[in-house]
């Protein structure tokens, strides 16, 4: 199987274990995340694992049999070494809060100050994989993990480069990000965007506030509060 089918599958499988989850269908949700758990461990896929880890240990934590919480803790463990080794330490402090749920030993969740050996263009290979860029090219490699590093930062950020460079792959960095924190990501294309309603658009106005305004309407930016707004095609 083809890596980017093996990747495809393994985030099916992951959706249909959160579906089972919310519908109460416990037993094939597990089944679908271990699958998706297996194919991921298969290709090597850190990054994914490492979600998909964290994914099913929130899922099993709250179960009552102890073979279940183990496997919680043993899920916990995995998804946070695998988040320090790609350099991801705040997504590894979530895993490190159900540890500390689970009432696991103290060693596992007991500050490290040795991480293991991993050379940073194979992190940074492991980071752009998970974002869809299929690339050893050191430049873009260099890029990918640049922007990593303002994932969790209040930082604008203004891409540029020609059509069809990746523009669009990079910003979806940060809408996986807000996503996986349940904030939101809203994206504008801001060519589509009149250009006398351009302020309404952006900022909302209430009823009245001008002929036509029948209704208070809630601005972009309003809906992108306390996430990220994408401003796509903002110099054309």
């Amino acid at each position: 199987m083809r890596l980017k089918d093996t990747l495809e599958e393994a985030a099916t499988r992951r959706v249909l274990a959160s579906i089972h989850t919310l519908e109460g269908r416990y037993v094939d949700a597990h089944a679908q995340a271990r699958q998706a758990i297996r194919l991921l461990e298969a290709i090597h896929e850190r990054f994914e694992l490492a979600r998909a880890y964290r994914e099913q240990a929130r899922r099993v934590k709250g179960d009552s049999d102890p073979e279940r919480l183990r496997e919680a803790q043993n899920y916990a463990f995995k998804a946070m070494s695998l988040f320090e080794q790609l350099g991801l330490e705040d997504a590894g402090s979530d895993c490190e809060g159900i540890l500390r749920e689970l009432n696991a030993p103290t060693w596992l969740v007991a500050p490290r100050t040795e991480r293991p050996a991993h050379h940073p263009s194979s992190q940074a290979q492991d980071i752009a994989r998970a974002h869809g860029f299929l690339t050893q090219h050191a430049r873009t490699l260099d890029v990918v993990r640049k922007a990593s590093e303002l994932l969790s930062t209040p930082a604008r950020v203004l891409l540029q480069g020609e059509t069809g460079v990746g523009k669009n792959l990079l910003a979806y960095m940060f809408r996986t990000f807000e996503i996986e924190r349940g904030r939101p990501f809203v994206e504008v294309n801001c060519t589509s965007l009149p250009g006398d309603l351009v302020e309404s658009e952006l900022f909302g106005y209430v009823r009245g506030a001008f002929t036509g305004a029948a209704i208070t309407k809630r601005g972009i930016f309003e809906d992108a509060d306390g996430g990220t707004i994408f401003l796509n095609e903002i110099g054309e």
